[in-house]
């Protein structure tokens, strides 16, 4: 219930950018991958179910056509690790409002069928999706994106401490590799 009711939410930048609270996000009522995820980590924590941020550098081809926001080429996106009987679950199903998924698969289909989009390559996507294996639904029994591709080389950067713990927002922002990726 949670997640859809995060995923119901438009798709889209609002004025505080990923700078924005969990209210804001829901005064404004829109939301882009970070102020999303960190409304769906706020309400899970506050069902008393372990969540966090996870921080990646990835291809912005899934933002292709889907925002008038000039993107660079590598964007940083954010997803949800929830603990469920102590396996660590991904998700990022809950960033794309259902009409927009349902039609940024169609033209997705129709771009492969024209030999415009590879599908076979690591992090493709437009239309604010991922082209292999998109899904904006969770059943809580596994990882589910619609945006990240977690294949190999769909991810280009991985913000984790050695340990392999996901680094928090405040330390992902004074990253190089954050720095470096070009601004939105």
């Amino acid at each position: 219930a949670l997640h859809d009711f995060v995923r119901s939410i438009p798709f889209g930048f609002n004025a505080r950018f990923e700078e924005s609270r969990p209210d804001e996000t829901l005064r404004f009522n829109k939301g882009h991958c970070t102020p999303k995820c960190l409304l769906f980590v706020t309400l899970l924590r506050a069902a008393n179910i372990d969540a966090r941020m996870h921080f990646v550098n990835i291809r912005a081809d899934v933002l292709d056509y889907a925002t008038w926001v000039p993107i660079p080429a590598v964007v940083t996106h954010s997803f949800t690790e929830v603990q469920l009987d102590d396996c660590w679950q991904r998700v990022d199903s809950y960033v794309i409002h259902p009409s927009m998924f349902q039609e940024a698969q169609r033209k997705c289909d129709r771009d492969i069928a024209a030999g415009t989009l590879d599908p076979s390559r690591p992090g493709s996507g437009r239309y604010g999706i991922k082209t292999v294996g998109a899904s904006n639904t969770w059943t809580g029994e596994g990882d589910s994106f619609s945006q990240m591709d977690p294949r190999p080389h769909g991810i280009l950067f991985d913000f984790v401490a050695e340990d392999r713990t996901p680094l928090t927002f405040e330390q992902v922002k004074v990253h190089p590799q954050y720095k470096q990726r070009g601004l939105l």
